[in-house]
C-alpha cells in the first residue's frame, strides 16, 4: 500500500463517529476494496477521490531556494526536491 493511501485510511477511520459503532473492528468494513483496488463502500471511495485530488492540487515552489540552512547541515535543493517526490508532494 502507498503512504498517500495509508495516511487517508488512517485518517478515514479516525474520522469516524465512534458512538456509531460498537468496536473498531466494524469501521474497517468501509475500507473493504474491490479486485480493481477501489473501495466498495461509495462514502469510502467518494472521500479517497477528494483526497487525491487535494495531495495532487499541493505544489510547493522552490525557485528562490538554492540551499536551506538547519543549523548544522545545508540541505541542497535537490536534496529537497528528492524528499518532496517521496512524499508524493510536487513542486516547481
Amino acid at each position: 500500500m502507498d503512504k498517500m493511501r495509508k495516511e487517508f485510511e488512517v485518517e478515514f477511520i479516525n474520522s469516524l463517529d465512534d458512538d456509531n459503532f460498537s468496536c473498531n473492528s466494524q469501521k474497517l468494513v468501509y475500507l473493504n476494496k474491490d479486485d480493481n483496488g477501489d473501495y466498495r463502500h461509495g462514502i469510502t471511495h467518494v472521500a479517497w477521490t477528494w483526497w487525491k485530488a487535494s495531495r495532487e492540487s499541493l505544489c510547493v515552489d522552490l525557485d528562490d531556494i538554492d540551499c536551506i540552512h538547519n543549523l548544522d547541515r545545508a540541505v541542497y535543493t535537490i536534496d529537497v526536491k528528492c524528499k518532496l517526490g517521496r512524499l508524493g508532494v510536487k513542486y516547481k
